[in-house]
């Protein structure tokens, strides 16, 4: 295991804020006009829909691998019966008919955009390759004054799959914040500690 480097007072603006949830910190950046927001990782697209009517984008990009089954999991849970007969991807363009749909691995469909990215909120794989990659390409596709909001901000996962190993965002966000550029803006608790972490560039 590597450690994550540590965050220090310079890294963090002095405007940021802590929030109860990720749907008060999305509220809190309302105050602005959104061109293009990407949500990678979409599930059943309830996140999905609360991102569009309260962020208002003009453009609403979702990129999922689209492999959930009725038969799967879900965040340990059972699909079952919440796909109402449908593959997923189909649910979902059913769901949020107003986004365009990119089925792809995540840094593969974040690099497919077109444009800057205005709002990209990461929720794909967890490992340290998979976020430090997805970081990258969203680093590079980001408008100057975007944000980046990073899903499960902690070690590893102790409630919905606990075995499944140790998770690699707190090592690859940290990094991107102490390599320099970056600053955090922002961070949204959760109950079970699956934190939102937001960055802007610094």
């Amino acid at each position: 295991m590597i450690e994550a480097p540590s965050i220090a007072e310079h890294h963090i603006t002095g405007n940021a804020k802590l929030f109860a949830n990720r749907y008060d910190m999305v509220d809190s950046l309302c105050n602005r006009s959104w061109d293009t927001v990407v949500e990678v990782g979409v599930a059943f697209g309830d996140f999905s829909k609360f991102l569009i009517r309260k962020m208002q984008p003009k453009r609403f990009v979702a990129i999922d691998t689209f492999v959930l089954t009725e038969d799967g999991e879900c965040m340990g849970k059972p699909v079952s019966g919440k796909l109402n007969g449908m593959d997923h991807e189909a649910f979902f363009r059913q769901q949020v008919p107003e986004a365009e749909v990119i089925k792809a691995l995540s840094f593969v469909g974040l690099a497919q955009v077109e444009g800057d990215l205005d709002f990209v909120y990461l929720d794909a794989g967890h490992t340290y390759e998979e976020i430090a990659q997805d970081l990258d390409v969203a680093t590079r596709k980001l408008a100057p004054r975007g944000c980046i909001v990073v899903n499960d901000y902690v070690i590893g996962d102790t409630v919905h799959m606990p075995g499944a190993g140790e998770y690699g965002v707190v090592r690859a966000v940290n990094e991107m914040v102490t390599n320099g550029g970056w600053k955090i803006t922002g961070f949204a608790l959760e109950k079970n500690m699956y934190c939102d972490i937001a960055l802007r560039r610094g």
